[in-house]
């Protein structure tokens, strides 16, 4: 597998982030620093960012890849594939980034928190 992207780049960002504000908390946007051809960031696209992105239940999620080493990634100081965080209006982290993936066994359970906490922020932000 190679990095199966949902929406590479920030090309995507200002529509999908336009879409979280407009949504008031029901559609929120996530974050992935990654590298081509890393097995773990294929995995965490594969096992748990594509179902929780098609899932229809909750809160409604979808997420871009930026590489580690663009320059999103360089100002946040991720240093690790993958990293992966909720962003909120200007792409800033609004969630603890989850960094590495060794196995699906708990990573569920944050990235529904991640979400959570990001519909939180997207329900107080003013279109």
């Amino acid at each position: 597998m190679s990095n199966p992207v949902a929406h590479p780049g920030l090309d995507n960002a200002r529509k999908l982030l336009e879409k979280a504000k407009q949504s008031k908390g029901a559609f929120v946007l996530g974050a992935m620093a990654s590298l081509q051809g890393c097995p773990w960031c294929d995995r965490l696209i594969a096992e748990q960012l594509q179902p929780r992105q098609r899932a229809k239940t909750g809160v409604a999620f979808d997420f871009i890849v930026l590489d580690l080493r663009s320059q999103w990634a360089h100002d946040m100081r991720y240093r690790v594939a993958p990293t992966f965080v909720m962003v909120g209006r200007k792409m800033q982290p609004i969630t603890e980034p989850l960094v590495g993936y060794g196995s699906n066994d708990f990573y569920s359970a944050y990235l529904e928190d991640a979400i959570s906490q990001a519909a939180r922020y997207w329900k107080t932000q003013t279109p």
